[in-house]
């Protein structure tokens, strides 16, 4: 199963945006994530100048937000999860607000993963962006009911 991420795992030292809230609707539900970046400081950081690897593989990175994603986001029993990609992130709200601009940073996973019918070539986007930090720890999207006249900011 693994061998297929290999190739998905980008290397490249990406600056995202995490911001501390965010909706996505997956299925026709809304899932909420909230960060707070003031417990980043506690990750161990790492300095990818110097360090061959990040303290967190990407394949341990896969297996803990697949747990996660598996006992909060509901999908139908004829769907199945594709994983997109995984790509390790820096955002620059972090170094800023833990004083680790340069050098050491603070770094994450984020594994993106698709909700598709078995066996459809095409579908609704069904897009779910996971982040892990370099301790394993997975930011937990929660249901949130959605209004019949609202739609997933």
């Amino acid at each position: 199963m693994f061998s297929i991420i290999a190739p998905l795992v980008s290397m490249a030292m990406l600056t995202a945006d995490i911001t501390d809230h965010s909706e996505v609707e997956v299925c026709g539900k809304v899932y909420v994530t909230d960060f707070d970046p003031r417990k980043v400081p506690s990750t161990p950081k790492w300095n990818e100048e110097e360090d061959e690897n990040p303290p967190l593989s990407a394949r341990k990175a896969v297996k803990l937000t697949q747990k996660v994603r598996d006992s909060v986001v509901d999908i139908p029993n004829d769907f199945e999860w594709e994983t997109l990609s995984v790509s390790l992130i820096r955002t620059p709200a972090w170094a800023s607000a833990t004083g680790t601009e340069g050098g050491d940073s603070q770094w994450a996973w984020s594994v993106l993963y698709r909700a598709v019918p078995k066996g459809a070539a095409f579908s609704e986007p069904n897009m779910l962006t996971m982040f892990v930090f370099m301790d394993g720890t997975v930011i937990k999207p929660a249901f949130r009911r959605k209004a019949d006249n609202e739609s997933a900011k």
